[in-house]
């Protein structure tokens, strides 16, 4: 019960991080356009300060982007863990147990005698 719970939260960490990801670029070119266009019309700088700290912020949120963007690379969403968890266990208990290693022989053996006696039936 409790991996259950902790892949529902893995996809509201996903989701999360993809809402971060996309406000962070929004802000960072907001930002990055709003610190080109602080000239006056006369080409005199009007804001010189502020200019500055809009490059900063624009580069400190660029960086905060990228490191969320990187976590939604990682992170999978819900249902791409539930197939993790789901088809990975199934994968390992069929590589570990023995009869389950037979069973694709067995079902061979079993579809060529059906086969053969669907042949003999139609004959």
């Amino acid at each position: 019960m409790w991996e259950l719970y902790l892949i529902s939260r893995v996809g509201a960490l996903h989701g999360i991080l993809c809402a971060a990801t996309v406000i962070s670029v929004m802000v960072s070119i907001v930002c990055f356009c709003a610190s080109q266009t602080t000239d006056d019309w006369n080409g005199e700088k009007v804001w010189e300060k502020s200019e500055a700290k809009l490059k900063h912020t624009s580069k400190n949120f660029a960086i905060v982007a990228l490191f969320s963007l990187l976590g939604v690379i990682i992170t999978p969403t819900q249902e791409q863990a539930y197939l993790i968890y789901g088809v990975g266990g199934t994968i390992d208990y069929l590589k570990s147990n023995d009869k389950a290693k037979q069973m694709p022989d067995k079902v061979i053996y079993a579809l060529d005698k059906w086969l053969d006696k669907q042949i003999e039936d139609k004959k």
